[in-house]
């Protein structure tokens, strides 16, 4: 077993075997050493490097007040020499709050001031009565959403009270702001998109491991909701809605940086599946994988390729994927990332502000986006089964089906589970299973149940249900999706698409048959789709086909 996944392993016995009285205490302790034990066992020297030197950088102009000013950061350097790469002042929430995580990556006790006090400044911007970061956009979630990520991972790292209350208020705050049925977006109970939903997932997990209380049913219904953005086929991601390109601000932002040369959204939405536990090897993680390693990480900034949004995402989701994948993703990145730290005066140890949100953070968030990314093989162990179930007795049956993909058989085997068999202090341990179980559970039914609705693409829905038939055969979840495979099958408009889909898999539309009877055979098969299926959306496919053929 890798060093990496040990660490994680023995952190789960250490949750689930400590005293009920000593759990929030130890826990947290555990989960500092055990960061900071993955850390020691990453052999990749060049990358300590290049983390030291963005860690030295952000602490170094850090504000004596705790946060990371956007616009101001250059106020401590050398007079005559201060850095460029200012971001908006309105962001001095969301920055301060990407340089704390990358400050808590490192679990690192060198650090401890300067993360305290970042985390001190966060807690002191938030309204106690509303949870919201008073120096934040008012009600602009993903500021919201980031601080409230940072503030619960501080509190799993060092179970502060005051860590704790901040974090736990941030979470009420983002679920009174989420619209039933779906997931996030900027403003209180809008129209969800798949970039703040993203963050907002990430915030709810954070919070759990911090041992804070939150609904795993309003995290199974944004991943429901992020279905209906996903195209099944291929894996792409929208931003509000099925084949959609990744945002873009108005006027020439698109030309500088073209949505095509990235996968943003697809990596922000594998990354949100990846962090509660769906497994791996979906056909959504495979296709989605092909579109991602086909755009991989490079520091090109004519042609506007430069995406730290994008590549964070991406290197969080590929950590879950088989290691040829992992290794390709991170050699591109180390690629981009190694050779472009700046090692000049002021600016030693940071990164140019040159991707496609950098605008907004600058130099701060450009920095903090790196060192996150390059910190990513020790941060976190998401993907990993024995980070949601542990390896251990009672649970290892549990564990052997959740990590082959047989959630029905895995959630059958928890729900068998003679309380008798937990042995003492295994209780945070089985709650915490639960809480992915009623999770994985809701998910399931609401995919199933509103597929109609999240799927109206057929051919996105008859995929996802076989999907979801194979997930969770022998469970009860799977009778609804039965349900809705029947209803599908008696779709007419289904049928009719099967049946287009047989003809044009015989030939190709771009290269239509030049015989003479090759042609009106097809003709005659197409207006047999025409005939059979009148007002279906293939039947009017059939007939564009029929008019190139000359039928």
């Amino acid at each position: 077993m890798p060093v990496i996944r040990w660490c994680s392993l023995l952190l789960g016995l250490s949750m689930a075997l400590v005293p009920a009285g000593d759990v929030a205490a130890q826990a947290a302790s555990a989960a500092f050493e055990a960061r900071a034990a993955r850390r020691s066992a990453y052999r990749q020297p060049k990358v300590h490097e290049a983390v030291r030197a963005g860690i030295t950088w952000l602490v170094e102009h850090q504000s004596e007040k705790g946060n990371w000013d956007a616009d101001g950061f250059m106020a401590r350097d050398p007079k005559g020499q201060e850095c460029d790469g200012a971001g908006q002042a309105r962001m001095d929430v969301g920055v301060t709050a990407l340089a704390l995580l990358a400050l808590l990556a490192q679990a690192d006790p060198l650090h401890a001031e300067a993360t305290h006090r970042a985390a001190e400044w966060l807690a002191d911007q938030q309204i106690a009565r509303s949870g919201l970061f008073e120096r934040a956009v008012t009600d602009f979630v993903y500021p919201q959403a980031i601080a409230t990520l940072a503030m619960a991972e501080a509190a799993a790292m060092f179970g502060r009270e005051r860590y704790l209350e901040v974090a736990r208020k941030g979470v009420a705050m983002l679920a009174s702001h989420r619209k039933p049925g779906m997931g996030w977006r900027y403003t209180p109970r809008d129209d969800s998109d798949t970039s703040v939903t993203s963050w907002c997932v990430a915030a709810y997990r954070a919070a759990l491991e911090a041992g804070i209380e939150v609904a795993p049913e309003d995290v199974a219904e944004a991943l429901a909701w992020l279905e209906s953005v996903t195209n099944a086929s291929n894996g792409h991601a929208g931003y509000t809605r099925r084949d959609e390109a990744s945002a873009r601000l108005a006027g020439e932002h698109s030309v500088r940086f073209p949505p095509e040369l990235g996968e943003a959204l697809t990596a922000a939405a594998m990354n949100t599946r990846t962090l509660v536990g769906v497994p791996p090897d979906t056909r959504l993680s495979a296709a989605g994988a092909r579109l991602l390693l086909a755009k991989l990480p490079e520091w090109n900034v004519p042609a506007g390729k430069i995406d730290f949004y994008y590549w964070y995402h991406a290197t969080e989701a590929v950590a879950a994927l088989p290691l040829a994948a992992q290794r390709q993703w991170t050699r591109a990145l180390h690629g981009a990332l190694l050779r472009w730290q700046r090692e000049d005066g002021a600016y030693s140890g940071s990164w140019d502000p040159v991707g496609v949100w950098s605008e907004h953070g600058g130099r701060v968030y450009s920095t903090a986006m790196c060192v996150l990314m390059l910190s990513s093989p020790y941060r976190s162990v998401h993907g990993d089964t024995a980070d949601i179930v542990p390896d251990v007795p009672p649970f290892r049956r549990v564990h052997a089906y959740w990590r082959s993909g047989d959630l029905g058989k895995a959630l059958n085997a928890l729900a068998r589970l003679d309380p008798a068999e937990v042995l003492p202090g295994q209780e945070p341990a089985l709650r915490r299973l639960q809480w992915f179980a009623r999770l994985h559970e809701h998910y399931g039914r609401q995919v199933a149940g509103r597929a109609t609705t999240l799927l109206p693409n057929l051919e996105d829905r008859a995929l996802r249900l076989a999907d979801l038939r194979d997930r969770f055969a022998g469970h009860e979840v799977a009778q609804v999706v039965a349900a809705a495979i029947a209803a599908l099958d008696a779709d007419p408009a289904y049928a009719a698409q099967a049946a287009l889909a047989e003809v044009l898999a015989s030939f190709d539309p771009k290269r239509p048959p030049t015989s003479r009877g090759k042609r009106k055979a097809l003709v005659d098969r197409l207006k047999k789709i025409v005939a059979e299926h009148p007002g279906t959306a293939a039947a009017e496919e059939a007939q564009r086909h029929i008019a190139r053929l000359g039928g």
